[in-house]
């Protein structure tokens, strides 16, 4: 049984080990972007929403907010990546686009832990690696890869470092 507690300032005790969590950061600041007032149909060509407007702008606070947040939520790197290589297009469906990453995150704030005390044990070295073909919009291609610290013979995966993000092709084959 896996026991929870946690205080206002965000620490969760878990057995085994004690985690930051994001809580309530996400309690305080992040909200949905409100589009019950905006002319839908005006907005759905890619690059209708114009630099400097205010929906612009409160896309671009959001985008922030999600990049602190991938930090304890590696899962949502691939959009936060998406996102933020749509800001030249953006229209009213990357506004539902992001909407959604943002429900989806505070739906499951729990889970936003930073890195944990791990118990007792022998420490050892994790990676993985990852990447998609041609699977972002533009075609181009999307790697990731996770470095971090585990306790032998458990199941604790303690990222340190986390990288998701567009691969920029150097040099030629022959």
């Amino acid at each position: 049984m896996t026991v929870f507690e946690q205080d206002v300032s965000g620490i969760t005790t878990v057995q085994p080990g004690t985690y930051l969590s994001q809580q309530a950061y996400i309690d305080k600041h992040l909200r949905l972007i409100d589009v019950s007032k905006v002319d839908r149909k005006k907005m759905s060509k890619p690059g209708s929403i114009v630099l400097g407007s205010a929906i612009y702008n409160m896309f671009r606070k959001k985008l922030g907010q999600l990049i602190w947040l991938e930090k304890t939520r590696v899962e949502f790197s691939f959009d936060v990546s998406m996102l933020a290589s749509l800001l030249k297009f953006l229209s009213i469906n990357e506004i539902f686009y992001i909407n959604d990453v943002i429900q989806s995150i505070i739906d499951s704030k729990d889970q936003c832990m930073f890195l944990p005390i791990l118990p007792e044990g022998t420490l050892g070295v994790q990676g993985v690696v990852d990447a998609s073909l041609a699977g972002r919009i533009d075609e181009s291609s999307q790697g990731a890869r996770a470095l971090g610290l585990t306790t032998l013979g458990t199941d604790l995966f303690s990222p340190v470092d986390v990288v998701s993000r567009k691969v920029r092709r150097k040099g030629s084959s022959s």
